[in-house]
């Protein structure tokens, strides 16, 4: 069983599936959604050996750090533009009066 990390879908992949995308670089995606990718190195590794499943692993659990990130950021944008309108919004009343 492999250790990974949730996917953006929200969901945790029992397993990876890798496709060929030249000699040095191949794309993954979990059993999940099948909605998510992630492009990384094989190492000129055949993507049937266990060694570029492991750099597929890798590749997967580094990327769902960023992910979050993004997911941080847009939270923090969307707080800010709520608090902006209600400022408005409240100027707005008080300067009817």
């Amino acid at each position: 069983m492999l250790n990974l990390k949730p996917c953006p879908c929200g969901r945790t992949p029992k397993d990876l599936f890798i496709v060929d995308n030249g000699s040095k670089w191949a794309y993954t995606y979990g059993d999940c959604c099948g909605e998510w990718h992630i492009e990384f190195r094989t190492m000129y590794n055949p993507i049937t050996s266990p060694k570029c499943l492991e750099l597929a692993v890798e590749a997967w659990n580094a990327a769902e750090h960023g992910v979050h990130l993004t997911a941080l950021q847009r939270g923090l944008s969307l707080s800010l533009l709520f608090n902006v309108v209600l400022l408005a919004v409240a100027l707005v009343v008080i300067g009817g009066r």
